[in-house]
């Protein structure tokens, strides 16, 4: 290796050492706001938008994605920052098992629909609403589907309850008896079919159809109804 290829490769050496050290500060830097952010109990995503506007937040999330090569993030700085901490609601159960499914920071957590959330380990639609509910405030929202989750979403295998969480135990009571278990069960059926069930009547389909809407889905009569409108 002659001189100058000795230069070029120390050269390199440095540039890789230094872009290290960089990257740790710079990561450093961030988890100190991270838990900043959580010691002041921020639930208010406004506030803690504000509070990351700071130009010097935004640098250094640019610096770490340019280093790790990423895409810089979003101009929002909330969409690239840690979920964990933010959500009144929600305990470290709650941000452990959303790590584990992948959520880990804001724009994780936007490119999720309910019926992705529904199927999280402990996750019911009272943890949903609140969610959305929190994400309201900072003008943001749950990815709205565009149709019925792909036929091998796991939604399709939960209890048929997870999705009827504003049906009377009556009318559970009603569906178990008729060997509804899961939510792919409930599909099978139509409306007529429902209402044929003793002691299940408009108001017990209204709930159904309302509580099923909420994660993309639809009766058999319906969701047919819905394939042939778009066709």
């Amino acid at each position: 290796m002659d001189s100058r290829e000795t230069q070029a490769f120390n050269k390199g050496v440095r540039a890789a050492l230094a872009s290290e050290r960089l990257l740790a500060c710079t990561k450093a830097f961030l988890r100190f706001i991270e838990d900043e952010c959580v010691k002041f109990n921020f639930y208010d995503l406004v506030e803690v938008r504000e509070y990351l506007g700071d130009s010097i937040v935004g640098q250094a999330q640019a610096v770490i994605a340019e280093v790790e090569g990423r895409p810089t993030p979003a101009d929002d700085p909330l969409l690239g920052w840690p979920i964990a901490g933010l959500f009144r609601d929600l305990d470290r159960r709650d941000y452990s098992v959303l790590k584990a499914a992948g959520i880990v920071t804001f724009e994780d957590l936007l490119k999720r629909t309910s019926a992705d959330l529904i199927t999280v380990d402990g996750f019911d639609q009272w943890d949903i609403d609140r969610i959305a509910n929190e994400l309201g405030k900072a003008d943001l929202e749950l990815a709205v589907p565009e149709g019925p989750p792909a036929v091998d979403h796991p939604i399709y295998g939960q209890p048929f309850e997870t999705v009827l969480t504003g049906a009377t135990k009556r009318v559970l009571d009603v569906l178990r008896g008729a060997g509804i278990a899961t939510v792919q069960d409930l599909l099978g059926w139509d409306g007529e079919e429902l209402l044929s069930l003793y002691g299940f009547g408009p108001d017990s389909l209204a709930c159904v159809d309302e509580g099923l809407r909420r994660y993309g889905l639809a009766l058999a009569e319906d969701a047919q109804k819905e394939t042939t409108a778009a066709a």
